[in-house]
């Protein structure tokens, strides 16, 4: 016989673009779909809007990171043969990077790109920690206050993420 008790319900949950929290980190501004804490830990999800001529430079953490491009183009850097490498992913295209694989990514194009991600781990305390707020309405202008981009740097240790130098994106 079915056990149509209510006990030990396990909750869904739904949301719509505009209800969740938004930050801002090193790039156009980002939206939770689903935080770190929501899944004990395991992943996060967000949708970022990625304005023209902006970007994430290389870097590299040990938590696996996905994204997926859902309008416009984004392009996307890796290291190969100890060069720098940058491959164009148009929409409905897929990007996996793996735990502590050099990445980063542009928008090189003249309209913003939305990108949908899904990050491991504590990867998701890490944008929840280093991220800006953004107000409900808000569109955030130009690059991050110098007060938001020191807050990174010093929160890259504590999370075991590494910036690549600009001398060697340069070889690229």
């Amino acid at each position: 016989m079915a056990n149509n008790s209510m006990e030990g319900v396990i909750e869904v949950q739904t949301n719509r673009r505009g209800e969740c929290p938004r930050f801002q980190l090193l790039t156009g501004h980002s939206e939770w779909r689903v935080r770190h804490a929501d899944t004990g830990g395991q992943y996060c999800i967000f949708e970022t809007v990625v304005p023209p001529n902006t970007g994430v430079p290389m870097h590299r953490h040990a938590q696996h990171e996905d994204f997926y491009v859902l309008e416009g183009e984004l392009e996307v850097s890796t290291v190969r043969e100890e060069c720098v490498q940058w491959e164009s992913v148009p929409v409905g295209g897929c990007i996996h990077v793996q735990g502590n694989a050099w990445h980063g990514f542009r928008n090189s194009g003249s309209r913003p790109t939305r990108i949908l991600t899904v990050a491991l781990g504590a990867l998701g305390l890490f944008f929840e920690e280093a991220g800006t707020t953004v107000p409900k309405g808000d569109v955030p202008q130009g690059p991050p206050s110098p007060e938001a981009v020191a807050r990174l740097r010093a929160l890259t240790g504590k999370y075991g993420h590494e910036f690549m130098r600009a001398t060697d994106e340069a070889k690229s």
